[in-house]
């Protein structure tokens, strides 16, 4: 059975450093050929009716007291970037939320310790944290969230959910939660800053490693270094990479997790910049990795995870088993303002290494399985392994398609 190897040279800091600068979090000044718009405002047919609706409310509006006029205009901001049609992407966020807002790139975040799925308009937990507030709590995977903080949150996407779970770190997120049929329940849970185990794994049957990972953050590709280095020390010939629930992060950990599984070289995305100009990323420092492997994804597998996933099935080295991913195709860049408010805005449309572009259709397994259920879903427990006969016992049905894929059964 082949190794683990690692070829090509050191990394081009600086030109990842851009990129990263550009995709995923940089600050856009006045010098960005994105700083000046085409149309003024005011050139606009519906300006005008936006001054006089402004107008109409501050004159006449009953409740006079009710009016504010920095919520309504934070307000008309979010609407006119929603319009924009990058859902789930690029978004306005106002300085109250902004200033409470998880930072979650470092490894850590402030929060109660949950991922939620939105995907069915009931938002539902579908991760805990070990040893978080939402832990201590007795919230489990599969619990759906009715209210958070007074707010009724069915229909929101994932990341108006996450919005309204936004308070100061020493008030408490005040939930509604509902598990199967069973009356719902009140819940009140601090908020805290949360140590991020970000890759776990295990094997099955002592032959097939199975890892997941649920963001991009600092370090996320060391640590499936690690997770994959010390598999092929336990024994591993096959490997199930689990993107399920990874909504991406840094372009940075991405372009590192890519290279331990393709060759130097080897296509990673196409970039398409609004003047029209294009940019091939490859992978440097690459890996001659031989395993078999299947990458598995849902509907919440979005952004740097649909790159990797692309560009490692494009490349011939894993098989895609599941769900379409969410179909986030553009890049984003970051700008705060003076007030606090933060805009994330798509600055370069990318597509998959063969020229596909995913951009809110998804990328599409090889093998398509639905898992209608989170809580049916497996996660690797550190330091503990399974078997394929266990696994089978249960009701993920997206792992059983992997472990039959890669074990030859019928």
């Amino acid at each position: 059975m082949p190794r683990f190897r690692r070829s090509g040279a050191k990394r081009a800091v600086q030109t990842i450093a851009l990129l990263f600068a550009l995709l995923f979090g940089g600050i856009i000044g006045a010098n960005s050929p994105f700083a000046n718009a085409d149309t003024a405002i005011d050139d606009t047919e519906a300006w005008s009716t936006f001054e006089q609706v402004w107008q109409i409310l501050m004159d006449e509006y009953v409740d006079p007291e009710s009016l504010d006029p920095e919520a309504l205009m934070y307000g008309a901001i979010t609407g006119m970037v929603e319009a924009v049609g990058d859902t789930g992407h690029t978004r306005f966020i106002d300085p109250e939320v902004a200033a409470l807002s998880d930072t979650d790139l470092e490894g850590e975040y402030i929060g109660i310790g949950i991922t939620i799925d939105s995907t069915n308009a009931r938002p539902v937990v579908a991760g805990v944290f070990e040893g978080s507030p939402a832990d201590a709590a007795g919230i489990e995977i599969g619990d759906v969230i009715r209210e958070v903080n007074g707010i009724d949150v069915f229909g929101m996407r994932t990341e108006e959910v996450n919005e309204a779970f936004q308070s100061p770190i020493d008030e408490p997120v005040e939930l509604v939660l509902q598990r199967g049929d069973e009356e719902p329940v009140e819940v009140s849970i601090l908020r805290e800053a949360i140590e991020i185990d970000e890759v776990t794994w295990w094997m099955i049957d002592d032959n097939v490693a199975h890892i997941s990972f649920t963001s991009f953050v600092e370090g996320s590709a060391a640590e499936v270094e690690k997770a994959v280095d010390e598999a092929i020390d336990a024994g591993a010939e096959y490997f199930i990479l689990d993107l399920r629930y990874n909504g991406g992060g840094l372009i940075t950990e991405l372009l590192d997790v890519v290279a331990l599984f393709l060759p130097t070289g080897t296509p990673v995305q196409n970039l398409e910049y609004r003047d029209g100009t294009t940019e091939r990323l490859t992978v440097r420092n690459g890996t001659e990795f031989e395993y078999p492997m299947v990458i598995l994804t849902n509907r919440s597998t979005g952004s740097a995870a649909e790159v990797t996933t692309a560009a490692i099935n494009e490349a011939g080295v894993a098989t895609v088993i599941g769900e379409v991913t969410s179909g986030t195709g553009t890049g984003l860049a970051n700008q705060e303002f003076e007030d606090g408010s933060h805009l994330s805005y798509g600055v370069v449309l990318w597509t998959t290494p063969s020229g596909e572009s995913i951009w809110k259709v998804g990328y599409e397994p090889d093998i398509d399985v639905e898992l209608d259920n989170v809580i049916d879903r497996v996660v690797p427990e550190d330091g503990n392994s399974t078997t394929s006969t266990e696994i089978d016992s249960g009701a993920d049905l997206q792992l059983q398609a992997a472990l039959d894929f890669l074990l030859g059964d019928d």
